[in-house]
């Protein structure tokens, strides 16, 4: 009890209390009493608190006022009848107070210690692979067949397929084709096919635009191998019409083989783009020690500009892949940057040795926190003048432009040479308008708790990477049919809802076709990265059980994503698809 101060005036008032009762004056009101409460309690995160528990105020002149006290807390928290739900661990003081009829306050005080909660691990949700999504629509492709050939359209482990059975007697007994493509007149369009084949040897096939009357409006011949290729068609419609058709002409020989596609994009464009140059440096006259500084995180690369280019000497790279970002340097360019505003980089690049890169606009710290627009790539080993777009999310004033370079290249160097001449920044001003259709062959998206993301979805026109999903009634299938240039261009994400104020346990099994390694993590879906967990997998061709907890605590309700990304293989080869197989993927909840 922390009434000592009251108690020892009290005992100086009462002499004076009596003498004036003995002169005939009326009695001093006496203040309130709180009784009950202990000096300290304890409970733990979570658990709820009733601070009025067997605690009583009583007033000489009102009689019982323990409806009367209010309870209240430093740090604050809300109290209801006195009961309150500590959720942070920590110490907290707890008031009592309560005022009579006079006007006159007792204040009272405990100490209240709140404690981790006890763990509690309970099965929180178990991903279905249960359902064979083999029967996916076909987004009205079919077959024509002709000179005695044989064949049949399905959708199979996430692909459209052209099951030859018979191939007739030519190329072309066999049409895969789609025959309600609509057009209209003065539009630009673009259909990309991802298609390959099941053969040994590489099988060719013509793909067109025709319109109605069976004519090619654009043609392009492509030898199909046992890998997923892009094969676009590009052509501005001379008329509107809805019955233009997309062909595939295979067929030709009695084997059987399969022609598939993993997913079919169209591309309509209007109007012209336009540009304005707002940097251009060609490094005559620069000077490295004004324009030229490290990357804050590098440490083996020496910077120069010599033979009028900026040079980037690598002399080593990390050893460990998780660090892979970890060479580069900054260019400072003194532009002002504007949110929501496209621009382009464009520069000639020799390269020694083909080289994964990130760009990026930081301020002059370099600070991951600070950027504000980012492209990704690869430089190709030679010299070839390069183009990326990419859209600021922010304004930034005095811009500087970060490389940073990722994986020692594909050769098996332990360094290179990349220099950089003619570099240019341009302001886009105004685009075409631009629609984009895409059909996958997979009944996947965010909506139904997988999805699967390729460097050839991605809005900045790349063009690589693909890959896809599907399940067989007891596991869920991610592959990868073409790498992509860089690390996040293929990767696959299982969805579900967390529940704050609780840690997660993620529980999965899981074998390849390779020996491979991939990492994991747990984020809030469609934020930004800030992940509450992280694993690192090594896989083999065996099936093995894997297990992570998230370091940490989930802290208010949301959706999360768990993201599988940057797959790489045991010899760092990426020859015909890589298939990761997933099983039993259960998320425990630890509260």
């Amino acid at each position: 009890m922390k009434k000592i101060t009251a108690a020892v005036l009290a005992l100086a008032l009462c002499g004076t209390v009596f003498a004036a009762c003995g002169d005939g004056e009326d009695p001093v009101n006496e203040k309130p009493v709180i009784s009950g409460l202990q000096d300290a309690y304890t409970v733990q995160a979570g658990e709820e608190f009733d601070a009025l528990k067997g605690v009583t105020a009583t007033d000489k002149e009102d009689g019982d006022l323990t409806d009367e006290i209010v309870v209240s807390s430093m740090p604050e928290v809300t109290f209801t009848g006195g009961k309150a739900t500590f959720t942070q661990t920590g110490t907290y003081d707890i008031i009592y107070s309560v005022t009579d009829s006079a006007d006159q306050l007792t204040e009272e005080f405990a100490t209240l210690t709140v404690t981790k909660a006890d763990a509690v691990e309970t099965l929180y949700h178990t991903f279905d692979f249960s359902v064979s999504t083999a029967e996916v629509g076909r987004g009205g492709w079919d077959v024509a067949l002709s000179g005695g050939a044989a064949a049949e359209v399905k959708t199979e482990r996430g692909l459209l397929l052209a099951d030859i059975a018979n191939g007739g007697e030519s190329n072309g007994s066999v049409i895969l084709q789609k025959t309600d493509f609509a057009v209209q007149a003065g539009v630009d369009y673009e259909v990309r096919l991802y298609i390959g084949a099941t053969v040994a040897e590489a099988k060719y096939v013509d793909t067109a635009v025709q319109n109605a009357a069976g004519e090619n409006i654009i043609y392009q011949g492509a030898n199909l191998t046992d890998s997923v290729q892009i094969v676009s068609l590009k052509f501005k419609a001379a008329e509107t019409a809805s019955d233009y058709k997309i062909v595939v002409h295979c067929g030709g020989g009695a084997g059987e083989y399969s022609v598939y596609m993993e997913k079919v994009e169209i591309f309509r464009s209007q109007g012209v783009e336009s540009t304005t140059e707002i940097y251009s440096q060609n490094f005559d006259e620069a000077k490295a020690e004004d324009i030229l500084f490290k990357y804050p995180y590098d440490a083996g690369t020496e910077l120069s500009i010599k033979d009028g280019a900026m040079r980037f000497d690598i002399l080593s790279y990390p050893e460990a892949v998780g660090n892979i970002w970890e060479r580069g340097a900054m260019l400072s360019t003194g532009l002002g940057l504007e949110a929501e505003t496209g621009y382009r980089f464009i520069a000639d690049v020799t390269a020694e040795h083909e080289q994964q890169f990130v760009g990026k606009f930081v301020d002059s710290t370099g600070a991951d926190t600070t950027e504000v627009g980012r492209f990704q790539g690869t430089f190709k080993a030679g010299t070839a003048t390069m183009t990326f777009d990419f859209t600021s999310n922010a304004d930034l004033k005095d811009a500087f432009l970060a490389f940073q370079l990722g994986y020692a290249p594909a050769d098996a160097a332990d360094s290179n040479v990349i220099t950089f001449d003619n570099v240019r920044i341009l302001k886009i001003t105004s685009v075409p308008d631009m629609e984009k259709e895409m059909v996958r062959f997979m009944p996947y998206n965010s909506d139904t708790g997988y999805d699967v993301f390729n460097g050839s979805d991605d809005p900045s026109d790349k063009m690589d990477g693909t890959g896809r999903i599907y399940t067989d009634g007891e596991a869920m299938h991610f592959i990868i049919s073409n790498k992509g240039s860089a690390d996040y261009y293929n990767k696959m994400m299982f969805y579900l809802d967390l529940e704050e104020l609780a840690n997660y346990r993620f529980s999965f099994k899981a074998k390849a076709n390779t020996e491979l390694s991939f990492f994991m993590f747990v984020n809030v879906a469609g934020a930004s990265y800030n992940p509450i967990g992280t694993f690192n997998a090594n896989i083999t061709t065996a099936e093995q059980q894997f297990t992570f907890t998230a370091e940490q605590m989930v802290m208010l309700d949301n959706s999360y994503e768990i993201t599988v990304q940057n797959v790489v293989p045991k010899d760092g080869q990426f020859a015909g698809d890589i298939e990761i197989e997933f099983y039993d993927f259960e998320v425990y909840k630890i509260a």
